[in-house]
């Protein structure tokens, strides 16, 4: 779902707070539910980290929070940011990508 990321502190910890955008529909809060449960359950080094989720949408709506990328999203640094990476990066990267895809996938 598509929404709004925030730096935040949680503790004594930097995290990304993202709300949502738009109407949470019951399908919407399923859906979120579900994902946040397989999330909490992932740790893997070449996956982004979730700390924690409220996916209900009272008091502003679901949120969760997860570690902070400060320079954003691979898409983010290679698409937006144009950034350039030569080939032996690009090699790591994919496979770091790879691993972390297998990982999920392992979970079901």
């Amino acid at each position: 779902a598509q929404g709004v990321v925030q730096l935040g502190t949680y503790g004594d910890r930097e995290v990304a707070g993202k709300t949502m955008l738009g109407k949470v529909t019951p399908q919407l809060q399923k859906e979120l539910e579900a994902e946040v449960k397989l999330l909490l359950l992932m740790h893997h080094p070449n996956c982004h980290f979730l700390i924690g989720a409220k996916t209900t949408s009272e008091n502003g709506g679901p949120l969760l929070l997860s570690e902070v990328c400060h320079e954003g999203s691979l898409f983010d640094v290679y698409a937006k940011k144009r950034r350039v990476f030569d080939q032996p990066t690009a090699h790591r990267l994919s496979k770091e990508c790879a691993l972390g895809l297998e990982c999920l996938h392992n979970m079901g």
